[in-house]
């Protein structure tokens, strides 16, 4: 497998874009030497790179294909909105048809608002339940994009030491360390903000800590970038039958075109009467287009039954081959059917494993980050090529 165009764009791509690319999990680095650098095309669950070879795909976007890559029925919808127009001087009347249908999919969608992406809805989330609430702190768990309050526990040049003095990480899991934080600040916190990521809630915790948010002012925000449109019911919430006072959306919600809502309480998203938070592009009615044709096309073909049987498929198959190859007690398998990834227990060669696999899948015309994001257009066939080749990974770290 040759990638000569692939590395030929790369020195152009280091030339004129600051760290290659827009995002930190698609730049060359993370991946092993020989590997794509560069997608041409891609249909379903597989995709073309600019050197002609063709690769399963278990990142999907970073999550944003949940149908799977250039959907034929959402493709069809959004390409007959463009002879009807995409950004108008007055609202389009998609605006309207799109947070009717989340107002009835979404338990917490009582109010909506559009916007492009997933950092800029976190941001939204700080300000309004600092609006409403009158308090300054915020507690966090999890990621939650570039902006100030957040980024400096990634990076921290450029951040201002009196920003993050309101900002504080804190474990998912653990109500009593949420509980000293909020007494330690004398109850000036503002939100609560937890991604649902990989590990699961303990039982009653979430239930718990809604009662304590609301006993206490504090709004209570899920952001479900990696759920939505990925869980029964379309949401996390909906499935663990706990009701945030916001919610947070965006990857899946419109199959890769750009879109990202903000849905909660009317009473604090009515805050965006006092707050700044007005966006030219949030109407943009190819995403919005292509956001309603997801949900008819999930509903229709019931996409997320199939990611959830097949996902459980590929778990149950993948802890056989850790057991066949005496890895188990190494590596565990954790998150939903439709996101999952290795975990692996107290080992310091965590990244030097990885790339060691991703190395093999490459081989194998696989790509894979350790994250395993099931889309509608993965067929039993790619699962079973794939745990091949994760048979052929997992035997060579024993040797």
């Amino acid at each position: 497998m040759k990638f000569k165009n692939s590395k030929k764009i790369l020195k152009k791509g280091l030339k004129f874009i600051p760290e290659q690319t827009m995002t930190f999990a698609k730049r060359a680095d993370q991946y092993p030497l020989l590997s794509p650098n560069y997608i041409k095309s891609a249909k379903g669950c597989e995709f073309i790179d600019v050197d002609g070879n063709k690769f399963i795909d278990y990142t999907m976007g970073l999550g944003t294909s949940v149908l799977g890559y250039n959907d034929s029925f959402v493709n069809k919808k959004v390409h007959d909105q463009i002879d009807e127009g995409t950004l108008f001087s007055l609202p389009s009347v998609l605006e309207v048809k799109m947070a009717e249908e989340l107002n009835k999919l979404i338990p917490s969608a009582q109010s909506i608002r559009f916007y492009k992406n997933g950092a800029d809805i976190c941001s939204l989330a700080v300000r309004l339940a600092r609006s409403y609430t009158k308090k300054k702190h915020v507690l966090f768990s999890g990621y939650h994009g570039h902006h100030e309050w957040y980024s400096f526990t990634l990076r921290d040049s450029g951040n201002i030491q009196e920003m993050k003095n309101y900002s504080h990480k804190i474990p998912f899991n653990s109500f009593s360390e949420i509980k000293s934080k909020v007494e330690e600040l004398k109850n000036d916190v503002s939100i609560i903000i937890l991604e649902i990521d990989f590990f699961r809630p303990k039982k009653g915790y979430l239930n718990k800590l809604k009662k304590y948010c609301t006993k206490n002012n504090i709004v209570l925000a899920f952001d479900e970038m990696w759920t939505g449109f990925r869980f029964p019911g379309f949401s996390f919430q909906k499935y663990i039958k706990v009701t945030p006072n916001i919610s947070l959306f965006s990857k899946g919600i419109s199959n890769g075109y750009t879109l990202a809502a903000i849905v909660g309480d009317k009473k604090i998203l009515n805050e965006f009467n006092n707050i700044w938070g007005y966006t030219t592009f949030g109407s943009d009615a190819l995403s919005l287009k292509a956001g309603l044709s997801t949900i008819q096309r999930i509903k229709k073909v019931s996409a997320i039954d199939h990611i959830w049987k097949l996902g459980n498929y590929m778990i149950d198959k993948l802890k056989v081959l850790l057991r066949k190859n005496n890895l188990q007690n190494q590596i565990k398998i954790i998150g939903y059917p439709c996101r999952f990834k290795l975990h692996f227990i107290e080992n310091k060669n965590e990244t030097k494993i990885i790339y060691k696999i991703k190395e093999t899948l490459i081989k194998n015309n696989i790509l894979w980050n350790n994250m395993f994001v099931i889309s509608y257009s993965h067929k039993k066939y790619h699962i079973k090529k794939t745990l091949k080749a994760f048979d052929e990974s997992f035997n060579k770290l024993n040797q």
